[in-house]
């Protein structure tokens, strides 16, 4: 075999493999509790919909007109709109390691910063900027700060945590703290399967009901999960089972089977090589 035709068996070989090695390999972590890096780009396919949060509102028994109109204002002050169906992240780069006092805790933290895009049309991926250089802060898992994280009824929402998460831990103490309030909820630790057997807690589920004023109110819930590298896989929020937002991490199978997904890429890379090879010859 020549040189031209060995140098066209490698690039292809290289070319089958590498998206499953950059999600093996990876580059090498700002901190043990930062999974992702300068350069990172993360897209979420979404879903927003007022619908269901004015329902809690009227469950509260606020008039339809009154109920809307707050539901409205819910999607403004988190400056969501309905018709986005899509999210882009771009991370641009760390601030310095700083530390953190937090009641019980002393952790550690970085500054994230990244730009935001959204779509109105995920699969054409036409991308509106929406938040340049926006922040947020990637935090060493620290009990009493994840617990401040995690809302009574959004559960935890953070594009990125410490990929070490007591998610264990977390759920206990949101448990004790509602039970410290007297609030009627529970939350249970979300778990990933490897090799159909393995399994890994990776997230965090939430309910509660909001009773205020003798209403006749549903539960809220969420789920939150996280792949290995700490970024956020998948996220829903919802009232009486309907969605309010939904978040969910594009190529999120690629994220949690690359285990098996590899051996598979490296058959198909070796039959493709054993293919050219057999070709050149011909």
């Amino acid at each position: 075999m020549n040189k031209s035709k060995l140098i066209l068996v490698l690039t292809i070989s290289i070319l089958l493999l590498n998206p499953v090695l950059v999600m093996v390999a990876g580059v090498k972590r700002p901190r043990e509790y930062v999974g992702i890096n300068e350069g990172d780009e993360y897209i979420w396919k979404t879903e927003f919909d007022k619908g269901p949060m004015q329902t809690y509102y009227e469950d509260l028994g606020f008039p339809e007109v009154l109920a809307e109109a707050a539901a409205d204002e819910y999607f403004d002050n988190n400056d969501i709109k309905e018709d986005w169906e899509g999210l882009r992240i771009y991370i641009l780069d760390f601030l310095g390691e700083k530390e953190l006092e937090f009641l019980d805790d002393d952790i550690k933290y970085m500054e994230c910063h990244y730009n935001m895009w959204m779509t109105e049309d995920y699969y054409k991926k036409s991308w509106d900027l929406v938040n340049h250089y926006s922040r947020e802060n990637v935090y060493e898992y620290g009990e009493d700060v994840y617990l401040a994280l995690t809302g009574w009824t959004t559960g935890l929402f953070q594009f990125f945590v410490d990929p070490d998460s007591d998610w264990k831990a977390l759920v206990d103490n949101f448990e004790d703290e509602l039970d410290d309030f007297s609030i009627e909820g529970e939350a249970g630790v979300q778990r990933r399967t490897y090799f159909f057997l393995l399994r890994e807690e990776n997230g965090i589920s939430t309910s509660r009901e909001v009773d205020v004023g003798g209403g006749d109110t549903k539960e809220f819930e969420s789920k939150s999960l996280y792949t290995s590298h700490g970024v956020l896989l998948y996220y829903e929020f919802s009232y009486d089972g309907d969605t309010i937002w939904k978040l969910e991490l594009e190529n999120s199978y690629i994220h949690e089977n690359w285990w098996w997904l590899l051996p598979i890429a490296l058959g198909i890379s070796l039959l493709a090589i054993v293919v050219v090879i057999v070709k050149i010859k011909k």
